[in-house]
């Protein structure tokens, strides 16, 4: 095991499989199974290589399963040629993990052979924790949320979170690996293998049952709010067209008014469904006030708020009283398309025109108050687009115990590709943590209500005008994440952390 191995074809061939198959496991492909086995070939292809070349061969891997992953990024090119470049460069970004990960796993596998099983998993979340953090956070593409049309087994994240489906199907492809190892050097598999194979069937049953009857039991819901979604679905070259701003405008208060039958107290328009300034737009805001007063009804919609120094991405709640004060401003922006890193402190960087556009960030996570009749109120908090990535944002409206999330995004960049898919897969998982229901409302889909179970009650596809009404049941409880949050990944931490000093002390004592 500690000979080193000269680098082949056919290892960055097994490395580069590893990536395909997982990319197989997320929409559209949807092979959910096959991410429980797709990191094997990576695996097997590390036998006996150096720290160097099993960072070479994560990286090999990483690279393929983020640039077949996210090939919809190459949709934006017409709108930016440097995409093509940039797609390229955040692959390689990304890869880095995987490479970081196979550093890792070789250096723990050497020293503790026969825990091999616990050190894929382990490391694995640890890797996919740090990506998602900081300002160029990225958890898109985390292996749990290849596992979502499997209901039963991801209630396991209102305990651990996203994280902790990503354990299981990580810890799934260390244990077959290590047996596949032992039966090519034995020709039999030890009964020390034996022991973490049935204590992963073990967890793996009690997630899938445990799961199964939590989505069975009867649900409490404290009460309901009458809620419709509205999916204009404006292609993107038509959305900031100054030309189609009345044209686009006059079809979201059509739809609008086509779900005034149904009475809701709450309606929902998509991220930027207003790409003015919308407190600058008075003849917009005399439209939907007045709707909003004749219906008694409130009005959310996206837009951009602001002055000439500082702009955001926004959301504004148009209130039956004729009122516009309850605002949210969106503060996880992405980088390098809403605003260039370190931007403000090198200003020349600014000059470049690196990026579309250089929002400003919210500064609070706040709930909004949406009042009745009988004195009772609804409190609800807000993520614009790709906030919905960040699980700590959403826990942050569960814990301010928020009686329900909403979600604006515009995919419409990404065309009809597996993105808005992908996007929605992020939102449910998001039910399931917080222990809130969602109402999630896409410029071109994929609009949806989703339960405090991650189930879709009803959605509207990608590309087509709609509107979604229902009367939404919200359920009120706190999870064991919403409270206690990512424990996993600082277990993970401290087992990683342990496992150097361990190895540390023993080598003091030679």
């Amino acid at each position: 095991m500690n000979k080193k191995a000269n680098l082949t074809r056919l290892d960055y061939l097994l490395a580069g499989l590893s990536g395909i198959l997982m990319t197989a496991s997320f929409p559209n492909i949807s092979l959910s199974l096959v991410a429980w086995v797709a990191l094997i070939p990576l695996l097997w292809s590390l036998r006996g290589k150096s720290m160097m070349d099993s960072f070479k061969l994560g990286c090999t891997g990483g690279f393929v399963f983020f640039y077949s992953f996210m090939y919809w990024m190459n949709t934006l090119i017409r709108f930016a040629p440097i995409v093509a470049i940039a797609s390229i460069l955040l692959c390689l970004f990304l890869g880095l993990f995987w490479g970081g990960f196979s550093v890792f796993f070789s250096w723990f596998r050497k020293r503790y052979p026969l825990t091999q099983w616990l050190w894929v998993p382990v490391i694995w979340v640890l890797m996919e924790y740090i990506r998602g953090i900081g300002i160029l956070g990225f958890p898109w593409g985390w292996l749990g949320f290849s596992q979502t049309q499997f209901t039963s087994l991801i209630q396991m994240a209102s305990l651990t979170g996203v994280l902790g489906i990503s354990f299981l199907v990580a810890w799934s492809n260390g244990l077959l690996f290590q047996g596949m190892e032992e039966w090519k050097q034995n020709k039999s598999i030890p009964k020390s293998w034996w022991i973490p194979a049935f204590l992963f069937i073990g967890v793996l049953l009690f997630s899938v049952l445990w799961g199964n009857q939590r989505i069975k039991s009867p649900s409490t819901p404290n009460r309901s709010i009458q809620a419709s979604i509205i999916q204009g679905n404006i292609p993107q070259d038509m959305k900031w067209n100054p030309e189609k701003e009345l044209h686009n405008f006059q079809k979201y208060i059509r739809l609008t008014q086509s779900v005034a039958s149904s009475h809701p107290q709450l309606i929902v328009w998509p991220e930027t469904a207003i790409s003015d300034f919308y407190p600058d737009r008075e003849d917009f805001q005399n439209e939907i006030l007045d709707f909003c007063q004749s219906q008694n009804c409130y009005l959310l919609t996206g837009t951009i708020d602001g002055n000439d120094t500082d702009y955001y991405n926004a959301l504004i709640l148009n209130e039956p009283e004729g009122m516009m004060n309850q605002r949210y401003y969106k503060m996880h922006l992405v980088p390098f398309g809403e605003y260039l890193p370190l931007g403000k402190s090198l200003p020349f960087l600014l000059r470049l025109n690196l990026v579309p556009s250089q929002f400003s960030k919210g500064t609070s996570q706040h709930l909004m108050v949406l009042a009745e009749n009988d004195g009772k109120s609804f409190h609800f908090g807000n993520l614009i687009c790709f906030e919905s990535l960040m699980p700590g944002l959403a826990r942050e409206i569960a814990r301010q115990d928020g009686d329900f999330i909403v979600i604006v995004t515009n995919d419409s960049w990404f065309e009809k590709t597996s993105a808005p898919y992908q996007h929605r897969d992020i939102a449910q998982f998001r039910a399931v943590e917080t222990g809130r229901p969602i109402i999630r409302a896409a410029n071109t889909g994929y609009s949806c209500f989703i339960d405090s179970r991650g189930r879709i009650l009803r959605g509207l596809d990608i590309y087509r005008d709609g509107t979604l009404t229902m009367n939404l049941p919200i359920e009120h409880y706190q999870t064991f994440y919403t409270r206690w949050g990512d424990w996993l990944p600082m277990l993970c931490g401290f087992i990683v952390l342990a496992g150097f000093i361990f190895i540390f002390i023993q080598r003091k004592e030679i």
